[in-house]
């Protein structure tokens, strides 16, 4: 996740991607549940008798705690994160009721007085409540949606949590390899019986990246949001190997989201770790029973199974995330991109032209396609590619970008041909 050359957060209705590179998946969900009508017919009434059945038993999971968990540390609780200090609260209620603003709308003055707070606001990966946010000027996605919320809700303004990129784990033997979690803010406009309708102006979305690219992939609860805060957390101590207190984060997310593929993701792979397989394939199996968004849970179960030397089970999984019907591309831009960080290049390969194929008039595709042939050495076919990622791309505002790789591409090969 990066900001742009400013260092600032954008509040325009518009989100952007990572420098070219950010890359997301959606999530859903579905409940199913069997109504059956019969009718019983006589010769002077017709009744219907309505059958509710009850719904098939779900599949259930345990995360027990061992021994190498040990106690669980003390965690702030989900009201705590959305705390001002009582000067904090002060100044910004101060702010918001100022006469000057009397016509302007109570979400326009909570993006106003976060524009203004928020001007010197510094990127780091850090997950912050709102307090330290504020008080520090710095904080990464998720930090700033914490202190958009603190304040919304001193001012009473309704808030919308929008997922724009998902956070699977890819590993590969002992490296973890993390797409960050995405979630903007949308403060949402108090109703106006006498407004003149307008579409889509319903709130001013408060977001990191400015672009033009707009890659929303749902509204989430505040349930989802509260469990994404912890799953952030949790993702870190993974990566500083930390498996005591990711166990404890990660259970504490799937509180709030039981059936949360990230967080499944995540607690499978925390018992991975700690040397319980059986349990780290029990949980994946479990994930991709209750949820939809099948396709990293069954790459990371595809890789525990060629760890441990079980070719034809991974093969026949791998099968399966060849075939998976997913019609949005971003999912698979999501597993190529994985498998590019991984140095598995064909897998990437293929898994970008699949991407293509649902969505040739978008840019990521040809971009990751890009990137891969770079690496291999192929400056041919990443010069193609990188011209048709410009073609797509619709944010006229990283165009010098595309055009700075481009450059760079077009000198590394006439150099080439200096050489021959």
């Amino acid at each position: 996740m990066t900001l742009n050359t400013l260092n600032k957060p954008n509040f325009d209705a518009k989100t952007s991607f990572e420098a070219l590179a950010l890359l997301a998946k959606s999530k859903l969900r579905a409940t199913y549940t069997l109504i059956l009508c019969v009718c019983l017919l006589s010769a002077c009434t017709q009744q219907a008798v309505v059958v509710v059945e009850a719904e098939p038993p779900q599949p259930k999971i345990s995360y027990p705690k061992l021994d190498v968990f040990g106690a669980s540390p003390k965690m702030l609780e989900p009201e705590q994160l959305f705390v001002l200090t009582a000067q904090q609260e002060t100044d910004f209620l101060a702010y918001f009721n100022d006469p000057v603003f009397e016509e302007v709308l109570p979400n326009s003055r909570v993006a106003a007085y976060l524009q203004h707070s928020t001007f010197d606001f510094s990127y780091m990966p850090a997950t912050l409540v709102a307090s330290e946010s504020l008080d520090l000027g710095e904080g990464n996605c998720m930090s700033l949606a914490i202190l958009t919320t603190a304040l919304a809700q001193a001012a009473g303004v309704k808030i919308n949590y929008q997922l724009i990129d998902s956070s699977p784990v890819f590993e590969q033997k002992d490296d973890v390899i993390v797409k960050g979690v995405h979630v903007r803010t949308k403060l949402m406009r108090p109703y106006q019986p006498n407004a003149i309708p307008t579409i889509g102006l319903t709130g001013t979305i408060v977001d990191y990246f400015p672009s033009g690219i707009n890659r929303f992939l749902g509204n989430i609860s505040e349930a989802e949001f509260i469990s994404m805060y912890y799953l952030n957390i949790a993702t870190d101590y993974i990566q500083e190997q930390d498996y005591k207190n990711a166990y404890w984060y990660t259970l504490r997310a799937l509180d709030f989201a039981p059936k949360y593929a990230a967080g499944i993701n995540s607690m499978a792979l925390v018992y991975k770790r700690v040397g319980e397989q059986v349990k780290a394939e029990e949980i994946y199996r479990y994930g991709l029973e209750v949820t939809n968004d099948k396709l990293g849970l069954l790459k990371n179960y595809q890789i525990l199974l060629s760890q441990q030397g079980r070719t034809e089970e991974a093969a026949d999984i791998q099968k399966e995330i060849d075939k998976y019907v997913d019609l949005s591309p971003y999912p698979w831009i999501n597993i190529a991109d994985g498998a590019l960080e991984m140095g598995e290049y064909p897998e990437a390969i293929k898994y970008y032209k699949k991407s293509i194929e649902l969505a040739p008039y978008l840019q990521y595709g040809y971009l990751g396609l890009a990137k891969v042939y770079n690496y291999q050495g192929d400056l041919v076919k990443a010069k193609s590619m990188l011209e048709k990622a410009m073609e797509n791309n619709t944010a006229a505002e990283i165009n010098h970008l595309y055009h700075e790789k481009l450059s760079m591409l077009e000198a590394k090969l006439a150099d080439a041909k200096s050489i021959n």
